[in-house]
């Protein structure tokens, strides 16, 4: 759940075979052009105390960006 952004974004995917990354493509409203955008999110599970998610999606250019990363980090 995020809860930065107005809009819903449902997505759906799978594990890779290791079991440490989760990756899942969405569809979701692009609120700079006003139309619906295809993006790719993976969630790698780095260790027990951090995961990485990162969301890829289609530049002006059509190319495909990394346009966002987060990383999370469990509190010790």
């Amino acid at each position: 759940m995020d809860t930065a952004g107005t809009a819903i974004m449902n997505s759906s995917g799978s594990f890779n075979t290791s079991g440490k990354v989760l990756r899942s493509t969405a569809r979701m409203d692009d609120f700079t052009t006003g139309k619906v955008m295809t993006v790719r999110e993976n969630l790698t599970i780095v260790s027990n105390d951090e995961v990485k998610l990162e969301m890829f999606g289609p530049a002006p250019d059509g190319k495909e960006y990394r346009m966002m990363e987060i990383v999370y980090t469990r509190k010790q």
